[in-house]
């Protein structure tokens, strides 16, 4: 960087000094010509002394303005130098963020309960991009358990009326009442996984209160308990999108032709969590905003 800064300091001397020259050619050739006829009467030795000074003025004049076109040639040379070893510099930073950011998120291990069709508690874990899947249902979940009038928290009695239901199976039912009993079933299911939640999450009517049911409150609640395992990578997106978005050699189009670069590397529950972070966080709206990463993410996310 500082070899460039040498270089455009020494063009713009040199383009001051032989724009000077020019100057300085042009005054004395003009002096020379007016003092000449003014001062000197016309004569065969007069007028070769006005030719040759004249020549020689002009030679002067001309050597100035080759001198001054080569050195704007030379600037140019040197702007595009510039150019070019700034692209690289960005390029190479760009890319090593971008293969940092890769890591990060193989890296990521989330480790999770959940409740089976059956209403078993069992142990899970989510790797790489399906961290992000999780974190999705998750924030759904939350948002409707937070809309849910169903307020009561799992415990091993929620089990009991799905037993019930599970137990009498073998048992003939009418068609119709055999439909009705399957949908029952699913409809205890429902209120399970909403019961689930609200442990998970501790929503109780203060919760309610406090929080309404869309994906930026719901994010609150989830960061409470998942932030540690997605910090590293949030802050790393963000310092890439500011890192291109405030390249102030980029034109918008250079800059849009980056951001492109990151969201081919991201799955779109990625972008769905990035953005509902965002949500929260007003400086990583406004980026989000500025880069245009998840525009092309549909309207209706839930």
């Amino acid at each position: 960087m500082r070899f460039c800064l040498e270089k455009v300091n020494e063009k713009i001397f040199s383009e001051n000094t032989a724009a000077a020259l020019l100057v300085i050619s042009f005054m004395l050739l003009l002096t020379f010509t007016i003092s000449f006829m003014c001062n000197i009467s016309w004569s065969t030795e007069n007028l070769g002394s006005l030719t040759g000074g004249v020549v020689m003025c002009v030679i002067s004049v001309a050597n100035a303005i080759l001198l001054y076109s080569t050195l704007k040639l030379q600037g140019k040379g040197i702007t595009n130098e510039e150019k070019a070893h700034r692209q690289q510099q960005f390029e190479t930073t760009f890319f090593n963020l971008l293969e940092f950011q890769r890591r990060l998120t193989e890296e990521i291990v989330v480790k999770y309960e959940y409740i089976d069709e059956n209403g078993n508690i069992l142990n899970n874990e989510a790797k790489g991009k399906e961290v992000f899947s999780f974190a999705k249902n998750e924030l759904q979940l939350i948002s409707i358990a937070l809309a849910s009038e169903i307020k009561e928290k799992y415990d091993r009695n929620s089990l009991s009326e799905i037993l019930e239901l599970e137990n009498e199976k073998n048992t003939l039912y009418p068609i119709e009442l055999e439909d009705l009993r399957c949908e029952q079933i699913k409809e205890l299911k429902k209120k399970l996984q909403i019961r689930f939640c609200n442990r998970v999450y501790d929503i109780d009517d203060e919760a309610r209160q406090r929080y309404s049911f869309d994906s930026k409150e719901s994010y609150l609640l989830f960061s409470k308990i998942w932030d540690n395992y997605y910090e590293r990578y949030i802050t790393n997106i963000f310092y890439i999108l500011q890192y291109v978005s405030e390249g102030y050699y980029l034109n918008e189009k250079e800059k849009q032709k980056y951001i492109n670069f990151i969201r081919l590397q991201m799955s779109k529950d990625e972008l769905y969590f990035v953005e509902t972070h965002a949500q929260s966080f007003p400086p990583f709206r406004d980026l989000l905003e500025k880069t245009h990463l998840t525009e092309l993410l549909p309207t209706n996310r839930t």
